[in-house]
């Protein structure tokens, strides 16, 4: 029941959103750059990865998307080939190559070759811009999902 119930809330908060909330929820994410990184943050005070894409869409779109990585990835949100990923969807990420491991990271697609995400280690931490082809990050793609309608007139984004 209480899938079902998420399920009818995630689609009737789709049908009131529109095409350019995607450029909302990029141009929000955007203003967060060099936030630091917080373990289990979710407020500009400091973010972790899901709590970052967590804060953009409840506030760039009104969007309660699930808070943790994991819970992203078992949503009913639509799940969609990395090739027709847009930006606004969400990346799942696992915590060994070849999406191998658990499920431990999400970030925001910026455009065909980028994402931007809160980092808990390496040379750069906090919310940072990272190629797709990550050295890291890359070969650890679980893959997509969609919270936000896309058509084909969105090309333009």
């Amino acid at each position: 029941m209480k899938r079902l119930l998420c399920a009818i809330l995630a689609i009737s908060a789709m049908v009131s959103i529109s095409a350019d909330d995607r450029g909302d929820l990029i141009t929000l994410a955007r203003k967060y750059l060099g936030t630091p990184y917080r373990s289990a943050g979710s407020t500009p005070k400091g973010f972790d990865c899901s709590g970052f894409v967590w804060f953009v869409y409840h506030n760039a779109v009104e969007m309660d998307i699930p808070r943790s990585s994991r819970g992203i990835w078992a949503s009913d949100a639509e799940t969609v080939a990395l090739k027709d990923a847009r930006p606004g969807d969400v990346i799942v990420f696992s915590s060994q190559k070849g999406g191998k491991g658990s499920i431990n990271h999400s970030a925001i697609l910026l455009d065909e070759n980028a994402v931007i995400h809160a980092v808990s280690d390496g040379p750069r931490r906090g919310v940072v811009v990272s190629p797709l082809s990550d050295r890291y990050f890359g070969p650890r793609i679980i893959g997509v999902k969609r919270f936000l309608p896309y058509n084909s007139s969105d090309l333009s984004e």
